[in-house]
């Protein structure tokens, strides 16, 4: 969860999407707090199934983005820039 989390945030970081790019213990928080909310049945580890279910109902992207200075203006520049 580590690794997914760093790497979302240090690509919206690069592509000017958030302002900040947030510490490892941050990160380390942050990546905590969702595996325990992704982790519904206790066992220690993520399932896919788990996953899926996690990432469809929680916005926790959108958090990370508010807490590390998202703009709209970047995320349309980036998105824009995509295309």
């Amino acid at each position: 969860m580590c690794i997914l989390i760093r790497a979302v945030l240090t690509g919206f970081h690069r592509s000017g999407v958030i302002k900040r790019l947030p510490g490892k213990k941050a990160i380390n928080k942050r990546a905590a707090e969702c595996f325990e909310t992704a982790d519904v049945n206790g066992n220690g580890m993520v399932s896919l199934d788990e996953f899926e279910a996690w990432a469809h109902k929680h916005l926790e992207s959108q958090a990370l983005l508010l807490e590390h200075g998202y703009t709209r203006q970047a995320a349309v520049r980036s998105r824009s820039q995509c295309r």
